[in-house]
């Protein structure tokens, strides 16, 4: 992971026991094609406060375009079957995505992974 994180704030409001009540089940799933989520502040406060790393390399979006050409069959099969593993596991945590899109996806050495796309 590289320094540097996103950093997602939501002032109390109603949406606030949402936003908490999903960023602590995103906050427990740990799996190597989702990027991790540290939550910081709990319900009841002020805000609900998370952290997450922005994962080393680029975003599919940014590899895809430096590219020059589309992408191949191969290369198509391996970053689906990557991201449906991880989709597979937020699912299963109880958690959707949200959002899905080449620019919320980071390339690592370790392949594809999804990166929050926490606010409601």
């Amino acid at each position: 992971l590289r320094d540097g994180a996103k950093v997602w704030i939501v002032a109390a409001s109603e949406d606030q026991e949402a936003f908490t009540a999903r960023a602590m089940v995103l906050a427990s799933l740990v799996h190597p094609r989702v990027a991790p989520l540290e939550f910081v502040a709990a319900a009841g406060e002020a805000a609900g406060l998370t952290i997450e790393p922005v994962p080393e390399g680029p975003t599919l979006a940014d590899w895809a375009a430096g590219l020059g050409r589309p992408l191949d069959q191969g290369e198509i099969d391996a970053v689906a079957a990557a991201l449906l593993d991880g989709l597979e596991a937020l699912h299963r945590a109880g958690a959707a995505h949200g959002a899905l899109g080449a620019g919320r996806i980071g390339l690592t050495d370790a392949g594809p992974v999804l990166t929050r796309a926490l606010p409601l």
